[in-house]
């Protein structure tokens, strides 16, 4: 069976850093790639072919939308999870709007990604605070 490759997108080491080891504690799921700003996060997944990509939207929230419209738009295959410090009904519309198949709030991250891989591996999205 193929690893499933993760790109792991935020400013911030710490956080890198909890989501690579998030991502490594499911056997055959690995770190394909981290990348610190949007600018490089293209070329990234056309480089390294991930099956999901974890995003960070808490920064310039427009250029992280338009990067998440353009990756699905041109890679529907790839799995895209946005992470936010904060998370509304409105952002997370405007995620799910961009093409994105879920969010999370940081400080979430470790007591709800086992939700997430679930609703992944089920091709479910991840938007607990809207009814789906």
């Amino acid at each position: 069976m193929l690893p499933v490759g993760v790109l792991v997108v935020d400013q911030l080491a710490n956080v890198r850093d909890t989501l690579r080891k998030l991502v490594q504690s499911y056997p055959g799921w690995q770190v394909c790639a981290e990348v610190e700003d949007q600018i490089d996060i293209v070329d990234a997944v056309e480089h390294w072919h991930p099956k999901l990509l974890l995003i960070d939207v808490s920064g310039p929230v427009l250029n992280a939308l338009e990067t998440i419209r353009r990756i699905a738009e041109q890679h529907p295959e790839v799995r895209i999870l946005a992470t936010s410090v904060y998370v509304t009904a409105e952002s997370a519309q405007q995620v799910r709007a961009a093409g994105g198949h879920g969010i999370i709030e940081k400080v979430d991250l470790t007591k709800e990604f086992d939700h997430v891989v679930q609703a992944f591996r089920e091709g479910r999205t991840f938007f607990p605070m809207l009814a789906e």
